[in-house]
C-alpha cells in the first residue's frame, strides 16, 4: 500500500504547515528515551546543516530531503548520526531538485556534482572538508553514507551500493563490507546489494567521490537508496534511523576489536571432545535455526543466537561456554563449515563466537541495569575482556561519559597498556602460640562444617528456586560461587540443576509467547496506521 506522500508546497506558509504536521506526528511516535535524544537536536528547517563528531569515522549525507524527493532522509541522517555519535551533512529542506512542478524552495540538485548552480559546489566543498577532518582526527579511511530515494521500486525496497579503494580492504575480502552485509540484511526490508568496481562516472556524489579517491585518499563509500514512500513516514523515522545507526556501528568496528585486550581470546576449543562423531542432522537443523534468528531481527539476534548455541552445543552450561568447551564440539565445528558454504544471510565464524560470548556477558550482567543501556558495538568491544570487575567499571564509564565506539577503543587500549597495580600485601599479625592440632583431627571437623553449610545452602536455594526475585536476592546470590556451591552434595546439586533448567525453559517459553504477542500487536499497529492514512486521504477529497 502506498504511504502518504507530500506534494511540493506552493508557498512558505504551506511549507511551514507541512513541516509542523510532520514534526508533530514524528514526536508522537517517539518513546521517552527517543524524545530525550531528540531534544538535543536542533532540526534547523530550511538550511544546510553540518554537525561534526571527529571521534567517529562515519559521515551521514542527505543531499535531498525535500517534499517530493527523498523526504525524511534529512531527519534520518541527523538522527542516525546522533545515535552513533557520528557526523552528518544534511540538506534540511533548503533546496529541491529541478522538477516540472512549481512551488516553494530553492532549485538545486545537490547530488549532482555537475549541477550548474553554485549551491552544489558549496555542498561538495563542505563534504570534502568534513571528510578531511574525519580522516585527520580518526586516522581511518572515512565511511561516507549517502541517503537517497529509490522512486522506481515497489514495496519496502532498499538498494545498497558499496565501494572502496583502501588497499587494506579490497572489495572482495574487506572485513567492513562483510560486517555491512551481516548487519544490514537483518530486517524486514527487501535488500539489494551492489558493488561498484569500475570508475564509470555517473552524475552522483557517490560516483564523484569514488573517482576522487586518488586525490583525497581512500574512502569507504555506502549509498543507501530507500523507497521513501513505502518505508519512510513520520512514525517510522526513529525506527529506520535506529536500524541504520546500529548497522553502521557494527560495520565500522575495528578488525582488531575481537583480538587480545586483557587476556588472549580463545576460539571455541575443539580438542576437548566428548563427541565421537558429528551429528549432521543437528548441524543442518542448527544452521537453519541460526539463519532464521538472524534474518528476523538484528537488535536481539546475537543474544538469541548465542543463547541457542549455549543451549544446544554447551548443554545449556554457561560455565562451559565461558571456558569455550562445548559438549558437542565436532557438531559445532561442522556447523561452522556448513554456514561458511551458505550464501546470503548465513552468519560468519567470528559472528558465532561473538554471539556465544555475548550470551555469557548478558547472563553475567543481567542484574546490572547499566549494561542494558549499551549499544551492541560497545558490548562487542568488551567481549575479549576477561576481568569481570574491569568490564563492569568500563560499562559504568561508557554510560556516564557517553563514550563513542572510538573512545571506548582508546580507553581499552589505555587499560591494556597500563601496568597492573601493585598488590598490597597484608601485614601478618603475630599470633599467640597455641598448641597445634593434628591434620587427622582437623579434617573430619572441617568436612562436618562444610557438609552443614552445604545442606543449609541447598535448602535455601530449593525453597526459592521458583521465585527469581528471592533466588537472586543478595542474601542468597552471594553464595553463588564455586567454593560455596561445592559444599553442597552432588545429589543436591543435580536436584537444584534440574529445577533450574525447568524454570529456565519456562521463562524462555514465556518470552517467546510475549514476542509473538508483540509481533501481532505491531502488525495491528501498522494496519491501524494504514487505515488512518486512508481515512485522512478521504477527508482531503
Amino acid at each position: 500500500m502506498q504511504r502518504l506522500t507530500y506534494e511540493i508546497p506552493k508557498d512558505k506558509t504551506a511549507f511551514e504547515q507541512l513541516v509542523q504536521g510532520i514534526r508533530e506526528n514524528f514526536s508522537q511516535s517517539l518513546t521517552f528515551k527517543e524524545q530525550t535524544l531528540m531534544e538535543r537536536l536542533p532540526f534547523p528547517e530550511g538550511k544546510i546543516y553540518r554537525r561534526m563528531n571527529t571521534a567517529c569515522p562515519v559521515l551521514w549525507v542527505a543531499p535531498h530531503g525535500f517534499f517530493g524527493d527523498a523526504l525524511h532522509t534529512d531527519y534520518v541522517a541527523m538522527i542516525s548520526a546522533e545515535m552513533m555519535a557520528g557526523s552528518c551533512l544534511v540538506n534540511n529542506k533548503q533546496y529541491r531538485c529541478p522538477v516540472p512542478e512549481t512551488g516553494y524552495g530553492e532549485i538545486a540538485n545537490l547530488n549532482d556534482p555537475d549541477d550548474p548552480g553554485p549551491s552544489s559546489l558549496v555542498f561538495i566543498k563542505k563534504l570534502l572538508s568534513a571528510t578531511s577532518i574525519i580522516r585527520l582526527k580518526t586516522g581511518e579511511a572515512p565511511y561516507i553514507v549517502f541517503l537517497l530515494n529509490l522512486p522506481e521500486s515497489i514495496g519496502p525496497s532498499v538498494e545498497i551500493t558499496f565501494a572502496t579503494s583502501d588497499e587494506k580492504h579490497d572489495a572482495q575480502s574487506s572485513e567492513w563490507i562483510t560486517r555491512l552485509k551481516e548487519s544490514i540484511v537483518l530486517n524486514d526490508y527487501d535488500i539489494t546489494f551492489l558493488e561498484k568496481r569500475l570508475p564509470v562516472y555517473e552524475r552522483t556524489l557517490f560516483s564523484y567521490f569514488f573517482q576522487k579517491q586518488n586525490e583525497i585518499g581512500p574512502l569507504r563509500l555506502i549509498q543507501i537508496r530507500l523507497n521513501c514512500n513505502e518505508i519512510l513516514y513520520p512514525e517510522t523515522i526513529a525506527a529506520v534511523s535506529d536500524f541504520l545507526s546500529r548497522a553502521l556501528s557494527y560495520t565500522t568496528q575495528s578488525e582488531n576489536s575481537s583480538k587480545e585486550v586483557l587476556l588472549q581470546e580463545q576460539e571455541i576449543g575443539l580438542n576437548q571432545t566428548s563427541e565421537k562423531e558429528a551429528d549432521m542432522r543437528l548441524v543442518e537443523q542448527a544452521g537453519m535455526k541460526l539463519t532464521e534468528i538472524i534474518s528476523r531481527h538484528y537488535e536481539n539476534a546475537m543474544i538469541e543466537a548465542g543463547t541457542y548455541l549455549v543451549n544446544i552445543f554447551f548443554d545449556n552450561d554457561i560455565e562451559r561456554a565461558r571456558q569455550k568447551k562445548p559438549v558437542k564440539d565436532k557438531s559445532l565445528y561442522q556447523l561452522i563449515l556448513y554456514l561458511q558454504k551458505q550464501k546470503n544471510n548465513a552468519p560468519s565464524k567470528s559472528w558465532l563466537y561473538n554471539a556465544v560470548n555475548l550470551a555469557v556477558d548478558s547472563y553475567d550482567f543481567k542484574r546490572f541495569q547499566t549494561y542494558g543501556k549499551l549499544m551492541l558495538s560497545h558490548k562487542i568491544l568488551l567481549l575479549p575482556i576477561d576481568s569481570s570487575s574491569i568490564k563492569k567499571n568500563l560499562i559504568q564509564e561508557i554510560v556516564e561519559k557517553n563514550f563513542t565506539v572510538s573512545q571506548l577503543k582508546d580507553r581499552i587500549t589505555q587499560i591494556k597498556n597500563s601496568p597492573p597495580p601493585p598488590e598490597s600485601l597484608p601485614v601478618e599479625r603475630q599470633k599467640p602460640q597455641r598448641k597445634k592440632t593434628t591434620k587427622e583431627n582437623n579434617i573430619p571437623r572441617l568436612l562436618k562444617k562444610s557438609e552443614k553449610t552445604g545442606d543449609l545452602l541447598s535448602k535455601k536455594i530449593l525453597n526459592v528456586v521458583e521465585q527469581p526475585e528471592k533466588l537472586f536476592n543478595k542474601d542468597v546470590s552471594q553464595h553463588f560461587n564455586k567454593k560455596s556451591l561445592t559444599d553442597i552434595s552432588s545429589g543436591k546439586r543435580r536436584q537444584i540443576l534440574r529445577k533450574l533448567k525447568k524454570k529456565h525453559t519456562g521463562i524462555l517459553s514465556d518470552i517467546q509467547q510475549l514476542k509473538t504477542l508483540i509481533r501481532d500487536h505491531e502488525n495491528y499497529l501498522h494496519q491501524y496506521q494504514n487505515l488512518m492514512v486512508e481515512m485522512e486521504n478521504t477527508l482531503k477529497l
